[in-house]
């Protein structure tokens, strides 16, 4: 994109059938929401199962443009592969990274905190990798400012609070220890 702003969801299989594409779907218009994206150009794989949910979204995005890509041609892609080499190193790093602060646990390719891990990897990209074209990050060039919030380090176990909560003794915590996921919107 201009922006540079992208999304990548891990989904079991690319068929995008039932509940994991409708999630799906729901991710990417919570993330065009969030990253204040009024209009775009979506493109997907000639496969049935993709262009079904590219239809879908650009009929719910109304400034959505969607284009399919050309079959067996890498270069129609354009920078989206670029996109996936930077995301697959930083997942390769993030990955050693949790399995040095827990020894002994590997984390295969279809556990569940990978699915996290890619959405997590993308969403630093968008925030913190400028573009040679200009310096900007994506975040930078949709907000006007660079991203300044709080990230901890993906798998930190932390102590949190929970918005609804059960009636508690009076002395008896509040807060429930728990894995940081990332940040994925």
């Amino acid at each position: 994109t201009t922006t540079g702003a992208a999304l990548l969801i891990a989904v079991e299989n690319k068929g995008l059938q039932g509940q994991e594409g409708e999630g799906a779907e729901k991710l990417i218009l919570q993330w065009f929401q969030v990253e204040g994206l009024s209009g775009a150009v979506l493109q997907a794989d000639p496969e049935p199962s993709t262009l079904g949910l590219l239809r879908r979204l650009v009929t719910k995005l109304p400034r959505v443009v969607g284009r399919e890509a050309i079959k067996d041609d890498k270069q129609a892609q354009g920078g989206v592969e670029g996109y996936q080499r930077r995301l697959q190193g930083q997942l390769r790093a993030y990955k050693a990274c949790l399995e040095s602060r827990y020894p002994g646990i590997v984390f295969m390719s279809r556990s569940p905190i990978l699915k996290w891990l890619v959405r997590h990897s993308s969403w630093t990209i968008s925030k913190y990798q400028r573009r040679s074209a200009d310096g900007q990050t994506s975040h930078t060039t949709t907000r006007g400012k660079p991203y300044t919030g709080v990230v901890y380090k993906f798998g930190e176990v932390m102590l949190g609070r929970p918005e609804k909560e059960d009636k508690k003794a009076k002395l008896d915590s509040a807060w429930k220890k728990g894995c940081w996921l990332g940040k994925s919107t």
